[in-house]
């Protein structure tokens, strides 16, 4: 459970900063799938992309709640298959879309 300290509820993760609702969102690990549950109403972003209903999250995903919090998903099983199917080729192609993909979300 994610939110902000206006809720009676147990959190596991407090945020602070416009547009945090009491009860934001949760995300759960089941089975070695982690999924986002956005709150009805919350600001939950993933990839730049608004969810409002429950999105599976990958290895690197960017996860912004509200309008300034910003969060790297990391999977380290994930992120080990990666690196063992990349070549150096395509590990400098995705660091560098890595990097544009937070620039993008800096204004938000």
């Amino acid at each position: 459970r994610i939110g902000n300290a206006e809720t009676d509820e147990a959190l596991h993760i407090l945020l602070k900063g416009p547009s945090i609702l009491p009860l934001h969102c949760t995300i759960r690990l089941e089975e070695g799938v982690a999924t986002l549950y956005p709150a009805l109403g919350s600001l939950c972003l993933v990839n730049a992309a608004p969810v409002d209903a429950p999105v599976r999250l990958s290895q690197g995903c960017v996860i912004v709640l509200g309008k300034t919090n910003m969060f790297r998903y990391n999977d380290p099983l994930e992120a080990a298959d990666m690196r063992r199917s990349m070549t150096e080729s395509s590990r400098k192609v995705s660091l560098m879309n890595q990097s544009l993909l937070s620039q993008s979300l800096s204004d938000l």
